[in-house]
């Protein structure tokens, strides 16, 4: 049954306001970037199946390790949100031009490669970067679904 909740949450979370108009610009990234209309289902696929591995596989780790309510614990804990208010400030002042934030200039050049060459990889990075972005905007409501799903579900 908890699955069932899952899949009804994530068919209700596409249309909230945030995600709705993300989905035409998604498809259209996969559509432009690809050789082919296969290559760009292939790659579409790889990555929404990226984003499932990612929560399940994080689900299941901490909720085995920490217990069935952390993740609940963890996104409504002062610190932790604190900890997030500051990194969110730390960008806004990049973004508005304070200071520049720039990644290792290794990093970037291995980015840059993946992102060349395309494929798995880049699609699995792509799915774990939308992840790191939405844990911020949704995570009550995800990370009790995610620990609710790994816990009555495996």
């Amino acid at each position: 049954m908890g699955i069932y909740f899952g899949l009804l949450g994530g068919l209700v979370a596409l249309l909230t306001p945030c995600v709705f108009p993300m989905i035409p610009l998604t498809v259209s990234y996969f559509t432009k970037s690809s050789k082919d209309r296969a290559s760009g289902i292939k790659n579409a696929l790889i990555y929404g199946l990226s984003i499932i591995v990612i929560y399940v596989t994080i689900g299941i780790v901490i909720t085995s390790v920490f217990g069935p309510t952390i993740l609940n614990e963890m996104s409504t804990d002062m610190y932790f949100n604190m900890l997030f208010f500051i990194v969110f400030v730390v960008f806004a002042g990049s973004f508005f031009g304070y200071y520049e934030i720039t990644l290792p200039s290794s990093w970037a050049n291995k980015s840059d490669s993946a992102a060349d060459k395309g494929g798995v990889t880049w699609n699995f990075l792509h799915g774990f970067h939308f992840i790191f972005g939405f844990f911020f905007l949704y995570r009550t409501h995800y990370w009790n679904i995610v620990s609710a799903g790994s816990t009555k579900c495996f």
